[in-house]
């Protein structure tokens, strides 16, 4: 019983050694904090790429009319009038739109007979695809009516608040978050029962087709041989697991407050992810790591 503790130890200590020394171990592990972070990033790094192009907004018409528009637009903030203008030229190019404040589209208004008419010039019409444009929806009742916009758009604003049935959650803010750490979770779960897999795959390929394996075959246990090198690759991949979630851990708190911000929230979001992340249960994480051993 003792020599097959050695052996098995003996063949566990080499392979982890051998897999810490490797070059792709090495890349997987960094290329994967990386990619996670990459990953937290990039809804900020679009939304922001998006907000500077898409909600610039070109407002044309005659200056009464444009006026009005204008205080509605503002008073939602769903985008950013960047160039207000008395007349669009007669063809509306991108150079144009550069040229104004780098705008995402351009339009122009008019009420022919009482009724709003928008012409709408956006630079990526499926940015545009089925919008409503609720923003001016107050002043072409305003327009019918004779009422005033900004007293019709506090009408249309339905006041609301959503309650929580649970006490896990606060808000909507944090239950998106808590979602997303989970789908997280379950996304480096899956990686790494995929990396740790192809490591027992490779390694007992590599010894076969070398055939190195017959001569350990006859010095060490078949069974002590297959264990080792699965819990080598089992303990290198819990490495990888720690160094992602710590990654994740460390990026995501500074992210939800910077788009708490850029999204006009509250500052109380702000801490959202941090409170998600400390609400989370030990044993649930004890179990994250026990499935993926099991």
């Amino acid at each position: 019983m003792n020599g097959m503790g050695n052996e098995l130890g003996i063949v566990f200590v080499a392979e982890l050694l051998r897999k810490l020394r490797s070059r792709i171990f090495w890349i997987a592990t960094i290329g994967g904090a990386l990619g996670i972070a990459f990953i937290i990033q990039a809804p900020l790094f679009f939304s922001g790429v998006e907000r500077s192009s898409s909600d610039a907004l070109i407002i044309a018409g005659p200056q009464p009319l444009r006026a009005r528009a204008t205080a509605l637009i503002e008073a939602r903030k769903s985008y950013r009038i960047v160039a207000s203008v008395d007349k669009l030229p007669t063809k509306v190019t991108t150079r144009y739109l550069d040229a104004h404040g780098h705008a995402g589209v351009a339009i122009a208004i008019s009420a022919p007979g009482n009724r709003l008419q928008l012409d709408v010039y956006p630079r990526d019409l499926s940015a545009f695809a089925g919008a409503e444009f609720r923003d001016f929806g107050p002043l072409a009742v305003a327009l019918e009516t004779g009422l005033d916009p900004t007293r019709i758009a506090r009408t249309l604003k339905v006041k609301h608040a959503l309650h929580a049935i649970d006490t896990k959650f606060v808000d909507s803010t944090a239950a998106a978050i808590a979602h997303g750490v989970a789908f997280g979770l379950v996304f480096m779960l899956y990686l790494a029962i995929i990396l740790a897999s192809q490591s027992v795959m490779a390694a007992v390929a590599e010894e076969k087709t070398s055939r190195i394996a017959e001569i350990l075959v006859a010095t060490i246990e078949p069974a002590n041989l297959l264990a080792g090198k699965t819990f080598a690759a089992a303990a290198i991949a819990l490495v990888q697991i720690t160094l992602w979630i710590v990654t994740a851990a460390a990026f995501l708190p500074s992210v939800a407050a910077t788009l708490a911000a850029t999204t006009h929230q509250t500052g109380a979001h702000a801490g959202d992810a941090s409170a998600i992340i400390g609400k989370i249960d030990p044993f649930e994480i004890a179990a994250f790591f026990a499935f993926f051993i099991l």
